[in-house]
């Protein structure tokens, strides 16, 4: 997808769900790891949380790839929020490439109909400003780490929670050896594992 080598790509990482979320964060470093063998020609790392605006969005533009990391869903979207970052976002994601991994994934679906339940309660303190507003960059939903214990997503889970918030538009349930592409509305799926496309 890149228009350039990858050793004159710069990437920004974005860190902000994954402090939603209060486990062990080897998985984060893994991830990390993996972009650093890439041998990319920069790798920035982005938390929204208490930055200044305008060091955010100039980060965001600097960048050719934007990755956004796991973690809370509704975390991400709350920040975002707060940040006022939706506009420059919907502008750059139309000349830089965007990757998001687990929940920041989740995050450019219609909405958050299908996030993880028990991630919407993250915060009591922020329950009434915890909505299902997403990004809604793409026509479809996604729920990952299909059939991982711990996930809720497995068939007859996804399909309950599809049924219970009426969910209309179609669902990819995707394992960690799957990917979705989408250039030009075009959706592909990328898979050496297993996933499944429901409704």
């Amino acid at each position: 997808m890149l228009d350039k080598s990858v050793e004159e790509t710069k990437i920004v990482f974005v860190t902000t769900s994954a402090n939603g979320v209060a486990k062990d964060k080897r998985w984060l470093i893994s991830i990390m790891n993996q972009l650093v063998k890439m041998n990319f020609k920069e790798i920035s790392l982005l938390d929204f949380a208490g930055l200044p605006e305008g060091l955010s969005v100039a980060r965001l533009e600097d960048a050719d790839v934007i990755f956004f990391c796991g973690g809370n869903t509704y975390h991400l979207m709350y920040e975002i929020r707060k940040a006022h970052l939706q506009p420059v976002l919907e502008k750059l994601f139309k000349t830089r490439i965007f990757v998001g991994n687990s929940a920041g994934s989740i995050v450019a679906a219609p909405d958050l109909s299908l996030g993880n339940p028990a991630q919407k309660a993250y915060s009591q303190e922020r329950k009434n400003e915890i909505t299902n507003e997403s990004l809604s960059y793409v026509n479809f939903h996604m729920r990952p780490h299909f059939n991982v214990e711990g996930h809720p997503s497995t068939v007859e889970q996804v399909q309950e929670m599809i049924d219970k918030n009426n969910v209309i538009a179609p669902v990819y349930l995707i394992d960690d050896d799957t990917a979705i592409q989408v250039i030009d509305g075009e959706v592909e799926v990328i898979s050496e594992g297993e996933w499944k496309r429901l409704n």
